[in-house]
């Protein structure tokens, strides 16, 4: 018998990671609250908080940058 991984949506997961973050509850009490295990957990809270940072990148600053600071002629 074969069975299937569960596939998690992007909402879940942040709905997870937002209550791991909060700290609250333990990662034990979460993976019961929401059936995932507390290390999948704890995966998915490390990539949450390495990703923060480019969440508040200045896109503009970003082009200017990769242009050399200078403007293309139109």
């Amino acid at each position: 018998m074969t069975t299937t991984r569960k596939q998690h949506s992007p909402q879940f997961k942040a709905r997870v990671v937002i209550e791991a973050i909060r700290g609250e509850k333990t990662l034990s009490q979460l993976g019961s609250q929401f059936k995932v295990h507390p290390i999948q957990i704890a995966k998915w809270r490390k990539a949450a908080l390495e990703q923060m940072p480019e969440l508040f990148v200045d896109v503009g600053h970003v082009n200017e940058q990769r242009r050399g600071g200078q403007q293309r002629p139109l």
